[in-house]
């Protein structure tokens, strides 16, 4: 243990002017936190009914009926009870033939507000007798399906009809809502990029053919990037690259490939941070449900204050994934997830090993969006994940003896995270936003786990790395102004945003938690909150490719300063600029 000590004690000696050293936990929570490129296609499924002329009622001029009741005929997926409480007014009357007409629109209406979008009824051609109208029923039952694909297609015909097929059977009722659904999941699949649809009416009388017209995407994508988001000590100044491929197999599957790194970063003294991953997903089934497996390894060395230390580490995580929109739709949507993660951490020092940790979580969450036009329409987007996980120490040095004297924080633990959105349309140039984030945890986590507030997805006045514990939240305000519609990158926005988080930094304390800093008598805060606020401007240029530059500034004062007052970064500045470029191709 006094080796443990004495290793402590220089590692420590080593950070005072600046801030306790940033490992492998800190460094990769950069990475899982910067926005990934979007490659999934925005377009909406087209969906175009024809209806079919049906043989109607006919009767001379003037002609009327006494009615005593309705016959129906055709019904199947709503009850006729129903049916004929919409048309229990019009019993005991007479009425002409448009009335007659007017009676079976709102037949057809009930059934379009039900959900069944080409239902129709009508008074068909008969014999009116003992005062009894009959009322037809076509509910639209499914007959076939023609696709047409205009490409190539990189998902195999038989797979994109199995879509159909499987969620709406041929001789079943269409209904709006597993349609749209069906179109979606379909619009979805890697592979595919536009969804066009009608129906016809088919060779049987009451039945409705099916015809898709599907766009073939690319068979190959891939983006670069490059920002400012990465940790000072560990290289800023990032560059990536996304490849992938689609629809290997011709399922619908995707294989993507992610490489970033900080280059040596001169100017920063030896910081470099290189990561990588790979990932692979499968569909399985035709109802949106898909299954994944990804590694990752991230390779860090510090710079700076840190470059005559020898620190460095590494990170490798293994993963399992899947999951399933338990609704699809146009306004609306709700996604289920689950995960599990195997996440071995290494840090090192001055020619030892500091810390070896394993860290295996299993997570599940609901996610989703809605659309509506709530003071001129917005959108929302919100998500809920809870968290089960165990963090295993090597006793390396006496890192586990000290942990479990301290923090505590090896064993099993349970974090839950939390996040809320709303984009408000102000006028058709101008927007709002807020967003929402939160953690709540079980008990002391791991810097792999913990929650942080500074940095580009956060608290932006202040650094990454700032501001850090186990539990915390932060609340982003943003106005949105379009300034350019149209100019050589594409269309300029301008806009302005205040943030606020604040952090709890242990979930328990212990004796002596906070004792102060023998060199400067400062002691550790148990509660920290961060306020700043700045400008933006960001050019699109097309869906997905875009420059966001965001300058923002320091609101009051921080109590996470660390010794001699600096920040995370080991600068004491109020003002923070951020960049990021993504050119998708």
């Amino acid at each position: 243990m006094g080796g443990a000590c004495l290793l402590w004690d220089g590692v420590y000696a080593q950070s005072l002017p600046t801030t306790p050293m940033p490992d492998a936990g800190q460094i990769l929570d950069t990475i899982k936190q910067t926005p990934t490129p979007d490659f999934s296609s925005d377009a909406q499924p087209q969906i175009n009914v024809n209806t079919p002329t049906r043989s109607a009622m006919t009767a001379p001029a003037g002609a009327s009926f006494m009615v005593n009741g309705f016959k129906i005929v055709g019904n199947t997926v709503l009850p006729e009870a129903d049916l004929q409480s919409k048309l229990s007014v019009l019993i005991g009357k007479k009425l002409n033939l448009q009335q007659l007409r007017e009676a079976a629109v709102q037949i057809s209406d009930y059934y379009r507000a039900k959900g069944y979008l080409i239902a129709r009824a009508y008074v068909p051609a008969q014999q009116i007798n003992n005062g009894i109208v009959e009322i037809q029923i076509i509910e639209g039952h499914r007959d076939k399906v023609n696709l047409e694909t205009i490409g190539s297609p990189i998902v195999k015909p038989s797979v994109q009809v199995d879509f159909i097929n499987k969620s709406i059977p041929q001789n079943a009722v269409i209904s709006d809502a597993q349609l749209e659904r069906t179109l979606l999941l379909l619009s979805d699949t890697p592979g595919v990029s536009d969804v066009k649809s009608s129906l016809e009416p088919g060779a049987i009388s009451g039945t409705s053919d099916l015809n898709l017209t599907t766009t073939s995407g690319p068979r190959y994508f891939g983006s670069i990037d490059a920002d400012n988001f990465g940790n000072r000590y560990a290289g800023s100044d990032r560059v990536g690259i996304t490849a992938g491929i689609n629809s290997m197999t011709g399922y619908g599957d995707q294989l993507t490939f992610r490489g970033q790194t900080t280059g040596t970063n001169g100017m920063q003294q030896g910081s470099q941070t290189n990561y990588g991953r790979v990932a692979y997903q499968l569909p399985i089934g035709s109802d949106g449900f898909k299954l994944g497996a990804a590694y990752s390894a991230m390779r860090y060395q510090l710079g700076l204050n840190y470059q005559n230390t020898a620190t460095n580490g590494t990170a490798n995580t293994a993963s399992v994934f899947g999951s399933y929109p338990f609704v699809r739709g146009r306004n609306f949507n709700l996604y289920g997830q689950v995960e599990y993660d195997n996440l071995s951490m290494t840090n090192n020092s001055m020619g030892f090993q500091i810390s070896n940790k394993i860290v295996n979580n299993s997570s599940a969450g609901l996610s989703g969006n809605s659309r509506d036009a709530f003071l001129g329409g917005g959108l929302n987007t919100f998500g809920v994940t809870a968290t089960t996980g165990n963090l295993g120490l090597q006793n390396t040095n006496g890192y586990s003896t000290l942990d479990s004297t301290t923090a505590q924080t090896a064993g099993s633990f349970q974090r839950y995270n939390f996040n809320l959105s709303r984009l408000q349309a102000i006028t058709n140039s101008m927007h709002l936003v807020l967003n929402a984030t939160a953690q709540m945890a079980s008990k002391n986590l791991d810097s792999s786990q913990q929650f942080y507030l500074g940095g580009p997805t956060g608290v932006r006045a202040y650094p990454v790395g700032q501001g850090v514990g186990s539990q915390g939240a932060v609340m982003q305000l943003e106005l949105h102004q379009q300034v350019v519609e149209q100019s050589p990158v594409g269309v300029i926005s301008a806009y302005a945003f205040y943030d606020l988080g604040g952090v709890q930094l242990f979930k328990n304390t212990w004796s002596n938690w906070n004792q102060p800093n023998p060199p400067t008598g400062q002691s550790l805060s148990q509660n920290t909150s961060l306020q700043g606020a700045g400008l933006g401007l960001k050019a699109t240029i097309n869906d997905r490719s875009y420059l966001n530059l965001t300058w923002a500034h320091t609101i009051g004062t921080s109590q996470s300063v660390t010794v001699y007052g600096m920040n995370a970064n080991g600068m004491n500045l109020s003002n923070t600029f951020w960049f990021q470029g993504v050119l998708q191709f």
